[in-house]
């Protein structure tokens, strides 16, 4: 697995008071996670100011960038690369002005998602369906992608808190793995990573650790991801994005468990739901 870089500023090392009913309060060394601003300028389109942890920013960018349909991939970069002497200034030169877009200057916080953007049936509109074939997943792998993300995060296991993104494959190996305090963010980084590295993105499913939203569902399409797993639940809206583009959702994987919501063709071995056996 591919390790992300580890520059200053992806942890504070502070001292805090520790309160537990019935002893008395002490202090204790402790980390925070941390956030900075990152501005992105993408030369003859407009500039993104997008709150961060330092780390992996040309990752994502690049995944940014595709996420919001500004580009569909590296072919459409000239350069990027950071501004000289700065860790917080990334600068990118597009190939050609984007189909859809239009000149934005942004500030974009850990959460944000479809920044700018308007309703869902315009969103949907302008993505396309996801292969239907791609990757397929034993069920019995569900059941371990869980405890192999926990494996994996390491900031996390830090601070508790922030967010993972991870691609795995077909016998749920993770082939990369993303922090960040925004859970879009580490979705971009580890999508734009692949991006990066031209990896077969249909050919991995997307592991994440906590809910699934719209946003993230559309970042999975524009990339061709059409595996979605998440330890907590998707919204409706992410449901109906899955659905409509052919994406398989999955939530509370859990270890022991998991739900799919969408498509569960991608899902080997998997026997019919109680009820629907033949001849039930």
């Amino acid at each position: 697995m591919t390790m992300p870089s580890r520059p200053e500023g992806k942890i504070a090392r502070i001292i805090r008071i520790h309160c537990r009913q019935g002893h008395p309060p002490r202090k204790e060394a402790g980390a925070l996670i941390g956030e900075r601003p990152l501005l992105l300028k993408v030369f003859g389109f407009g500039s993104f100011t997008i709150m961060r942890t330092p780390g992996d920013e040309i990752d994502l960018a690049v995944g940014f960038l595709l996420a919001e349909g500004i580009i569909e991939g590296m072919a459409d970069i000239r350069s990027v690369a950071f501004r000289e002497h700065s860790e917080d200034e990334v600068h990118l030169y597009l190939e050609r002005p984007p189909a859809h877009g239009r000149e934005r200057n942004l500030v974009v916080n850990a959460s944000c998602g479809l920044c700018g953007s308007k309703g869902l049936d315009e969103l949907l509109d302008r993505l396309d369906p996801t292969d239907p074939e791609g990757i397929r997943v034993p069920l019995e792998v569900f059941y371990r992608l869980p405890g192999r993300l926990r494996g994996v995060q390491t900031l996390f296991g830090q601070t508790g808190g922030c967010h993972a993104a991870a691609l795995f494959d077909a016998e749920g190996k993770i082939l990369a793995c993303r922090e960040d305090l925004g859970r879009h963010n580490a979705v971009d980084k580890v999508i734009g990573h692949a991006l990066r590295c031209a990896l077969p993105l249909p050919r991995f499913g997307l592991l994440l650790s906590g809910r699934v939203s719209l946003e993230m569902t559309i970042k999975a399409a524009r990339a061709g991801i059409g595996l979605v797993v998440a330890v907590s639940a998707p919204s409706d809206a992410a449901f109906r994005c899955a659905e409509e583009l052919g994406i398989t959702l999955a939530g509370f994987a859990r270890g022991a468990e998991v739900a799919i919501y969408t498509h569960p063709h991608r899902v080997v071995g998997m026997l019919p739901p109680a009820g629907e056996q033949e001849g039930a």
